[in-house]
C-alpha cells in the first residue's frame, strides 16, 4: 500500500531538521567508532615514550574500557564480535598501566581467556606492542627485515606495492623489528607479565616456537606454509646483513616516516601508523622533533566525554560526512539549494581540496594529491577517489558561483589518476600490482588488506562524479578523458555484478551497501531502467525485503560471501535499499519502495533521527565501524529520493538519478 505522501514529507522534514542540527563550524562530522584497540594502543604508546596520561583522562579511558566489552566480558574487534585475544590483551595491559587493579571484577573474564587461549598465540601486531613492553620475546615475532625496502621496486612483493595503510604500518614495524627494543622492566610490568602468562612462566616459554601459532579467535587469514617458510628464511638471512647496510636502510626508512608525518600534518595515514611511526623514531632517537609534534597531532583522532569516556577513532570523517549531508539535504524536500547551511558547508568543503603538490612524491611512493579530497580534512594529506567524488558531486549540487572552475576540473584529474586497468577505481591510488599479493598477508586478523584494488563503491562514486562534471561542463578540455573513463567504469560495474543482481562492498555491509552503489552508478551512466542489470538488482532487493518494509543484513556475509538476513530491520540499511530502488526507475519496484519509505517513517525517533541497532560500516571484511551520522543523513536522503521518484507529475519510469543530484 502506498503510504500517505504528506506523512513521508513530514518525516523527511523532521529528519532534515535533525541533520541540520548536527552541523558544527560549517561542517558535518560524526564519530567513526570502531573498538577499544586504538585507545589501548594510545595508552601503551604514552607509557613507552614516558608521557604520563593525566588522571582525568585515565579515568575516562578506564570507563570506556569497562563499558566496551562484548558478551562474556572480554573485548572484540567490534560491538557484535566474539572475544578477540588481540584486542583483549591490549586493553587488559592498557587498563593495568592506567592503574586498574588486577583483581577488578570487570578484568576477570580477560584473565580466564588468557588461561585458555594463551597470550603466546596473540596475532603478530599484538606481539609487537607486547614486545616493546617486555611482555613478549622478539624471537616470536614474524621476521620483518627492513632490507625488504631495498629490494628492486619492480618486484611485485616490494613493500611500496602494499595497500597504503598496510604499507605505512609495515614501514614502522620493520624498523621496530630490527631494533628489538623494549623498555626497562618495572614492578607493574612484572605483575602484568605474570597475569598474562600465569603458571606457564614467561622465562620458560619458547616464543620462537609460537611464531606461526595464532589463536583461532583472531585468525581469518592463515599464512600459506611456503610463505611462512619464506619469512623464516628472511629472518635467518637478516642476521648476516652487514651492519653498515642495515644502518643505511634504516636511515632511509626513518626519513620515509618523517616524510609521511610531515606531509600529513603529523597525523599519519591513520592513528595506528602514526603511533607506530613515533615508536620507530623513538627507538633510534627519543629526542627526534617529529615525536612531540606527532603526539600533539594524535589528539586529532580523540573523542572524549564523561558519559562514554576516552576513545580514539580510526579516522575523522568531516569531508565524508559533509559531502553526504549536503547531498541528503539537497535531495530532501525541506532544504533549498541556496539555504545558508548548504552554502556554508559547501564553502567549507571546497576549502578542503588539496591545492599544492607533494615534493618528491614518486620517491616516497605517493600519487600527486592535487585536486583530491581526504576522508577527514585537507591537512590529512591522503586524498581518496570516492571522497573526492562525493565532494565534487556535493559542490556541483550547490554550484556556488564563488568557486573557481579549476576546483571541479582538478578534482576530476585526481579521480582519473585512480582508475585501474580494468576500469574500476582504487581508493587512494591505482592498483600497484597485477593480480593480488594478499597471500603475503601477515596480519592474521584482516582480509584483503595487502592490495589496492578496484572497488564497487569507489568506482560508482567516481562514475557519478564524472557524469555530473560532464553535465556541468561538456566543453571541458577533459571531455575526452572523462568520456573514456565513464565507459570503462560502466563496463567494470557491469562485470562486478553478481548473478543474483547484487554487488558486494568493501566499506559497508555488504550486499545492500554495494547494490546501492552499483545501481546508482549504472543509472548515472545512462543505463536504462529496463536493462537486465537494473532489473536483476531490483529483483535481488525485493527478494530480501522484510514484510514490514525494512531491510537488514548481517556482517557475517562479508566472510561467507552470501547474503545473511537479520530479523530486526535496520533503518540505515533500509535507506541504502530505498536509494537503489528509487534510482532504478523500475516500475515494478514501486511497491517495495512504498513499504521501505513507510518503514522509515515508522521507525523515526522523536528527535528526528533514526536508530542504528548494529554497526554497518566495515573494513578489511572483519572489522565493523559505526558512522554516527549515517542514521541522520541516509534516511533523509532516501526519503527525498523516494519522493522525487514517485512524484505524480513525472513519467512512470522517470528518475533524476542520471543528473548530478544522483549520488550514493
Amino acid at each position: 500500500m502506498k503510504p500517505a505522501r504528506d506523512l513521508i514529507v513530514s518525516s523527511a522534514k523532521r529528519g532534515a531538521d535533525a541533520l541540520l542540527g548536527t552541523e558544527r563550524a560549517c561542517a558535518f562530522e560524526g564519530e567513526m567508532r570502531w573498538c577499544p584497540m586504538l585507545a589501548a594502543q594510545y595508552v601503551i604508546l604514552h607509557r613507552l615514550v614516558d608521557r604520563p596520561i593525566d588522571e582525568a583522562r585515565a579515568l575516562r579511558a578506564l570507563r570506556y574500557f569497562e563499558h566496551s566489552r562484548v558478551a562474556g566480558g572480554t573485548w572484540g574487534l567490534h560491538d557484535h564480535a566474539g572475544p578477540s585475544l588481540y584486542v583483549t590483551t591490549l586493553v587488559y595491559v592498557a587498563a593495568r598501566l592506567l592503574g586498574a587493579p588486577a583483581n577488578a571484577p570487570w578484568l576477570a573474564p580477560a584473565r580466564v581467556l588468557f588461561a585458555t587461549e594463551r597470550v603466546e598465540r596473540v596475532p603478530t601486531w599484538g606481539r609487537v606492542w607486547l614486545a616493546l613492553l617486555g611482555l613478549y620475546r622478539w624471537q616470536g615475532v614474524l621476521p620483518m627485515p627492513p632490507e625488504a625496502w631495498a629490494l628492486p621496486e619492480a618486484l611485485p612483493v616490494h613493500p611500496s606495492r602494499y595497500y597504503p595503510h598496510t604499507r605505512m604500518i609495515y614501514l614502522a614495524l620493520s624498523l621496530l623489528w630490527a631494533a628489538e627494543s623494549s623498555i626497562e622492566p618495572c614492578t607493574t610490568l612484572a605483575s602484568i607479565r605474570e597475569e598474562l602468562y600465569g603458571e606457564r612462566r614467561f622465562a620458560r616459554i619458547d616464543f620462537r616456537a609460537h611464531r606461526g601459532d595464532v589463536s583461532e579467535l583472531d585468525l581469518v587469514a592463515k599464512m600459506p606454509r611456503v610463505v611462512a617458510t619464506t619469512f623464516d628464511a628472511l629472518g635467518i638471512i637478516a642476521r648476516w646483513i652487514p651492519g653498515r647496510v642495515r644502518a643505511a636502510v634504516t636511515r632511509d626508512l626513518r626519513s620515509r616516516i618523517r616524510y609521511e608525518l610531515r606531509t600529513t600534518d603529523y597525523l599519519g595515514i591513520s592513528p595506528v601508523s602514526g603511533m607506530l611511526g613515533v615508536l620507530a623514531l623513538s627507538a633510534h632517537d627519543a629526542t627526534d622533533p617529529a615525536i612531540e609534534r606527532t603526539l600533539a597531532s594524535l589528539e586529532t583522532w580523540v573523542f572524549e566525554d564523561e558519559t562514554v569516556g576516552f576513545r580514539v577513532t580510526g579516522a575523522r570523517s568531516q569531508t565524508w560526512d559533509t559531502s553526504f549531508a549536503i547531498q541528503a539535504l539537497a535531495a530532501s524536500t525541506a532544504c533549498p539549494l541556496d539555504a545558508p547551511a548548504l552554502v556554508r558547508s559547501a564553502r567549507w568543503l571546497a576549502a578542503q581540496q588539496i591545492r599544492a603538490p607533494l615534493i618528491d612524491a614518486d620517491h616516497f611512493h605517493r600519487v600527486d594529491p592535487v585536486g583530491g579530497f581526504c576522508f577527514a580534512h585537507r591537512e590529512h594529506g591522503w586524498p581518496v577517489s570516492d571522497c573526492t567524488a562525493e565532494a565534487l558531486i556535493a559542490l556541483l549540487e550547490i554550484d556556488d558561483a564563488t568557486l573557481a572552475p579549476h576546483v571541479y576540473s582538478d578534482a576530476v584529474r585526481f579521480i582519473l589518476r585512480c582508475q585501474n586497468h580494468d576500469g574500476g577505481f582504487g581508493s587512494y591510488e591505482k592498483k600497484r600490482v597485477r593480480g593480488s599479493i594478499d597471500f603475503l598477508n601477515p596480519s592474521e586478523m584482516f582480509l584483503e588488506c595487502m592490495t589496492e584494488d578496484s572497488y564497487v563503491e569507489c568506482t560508482a562514486s567516481s562514475l557519478m562524479a564524472l557524469v555530473a562534471f560532464r553535465a556541468h561542463d561538456s566543453s571541458s578540455a577533459l571531455a575526452s578523458e572523462v568520456d573514456t573513463a565513464i565507459t570503462r567504469a560502466t563496463r567494470f560495474l557491469r562485470s562486478a555484478q553478481r548473478p543474483d543482481g547484487s554487488w558486494t562492498a568493501a566499506w559497508g555491509i555488504h550486499f545492500l551497501y554495494g547494490t546501492m552503489f552499483g545501481v546508482r552508478g549504472l543509472r548515472a551512466a545512462g543505463v536504462a531502467s529496463d536493462d537486465p542489470a537494473i532489473v536483476r538488482s531490483v529483483a535481488f532487493l525485493v527478494s530480501v525485503q522484510h514484510p514490514d518494509g525494512g531491510f537488514a543484513e548481517h556482517e557475517s556475509g562479508s566472510l561467507t560471501d552470501r547474503f545473511v538476513d537479520v530479523e530486526e530491520g535496520h533503518p540505515v540499511q533500509t535507506s541504502w535499499a530505498l536509494l537503489a530502488l528509487s534510482a532504478s526507475g523500475v516500475v515494478g519496484a514501486r511497491p517495495a519502495m512504498h513499504r521501505a519509505a513507510d518503514y522509515l517513517r515508522r521507525t523515526q525517533t522523536v528527535e528526528g533521527a533514526w536508530p542504528s541497532p548494529r554497526m554497518v560500516g566495515c573494513f578489511f571484511r572483519t572489522s565493523l565501524v559505526d558512522y554516527t551520522l549515517y542514521r541522520f543523513y541516509f534516511p533523509v536522503w532516501a526519503l527525498g529520493s523516494y519522493l522525487r521518484a514517485t512524484e505524480e507529475i513525472r513519467p512512470a519510469i522517470s528518475d533524476d538519478t542520471s543528473s548530478s543530484r544522483s549520488h550514493a
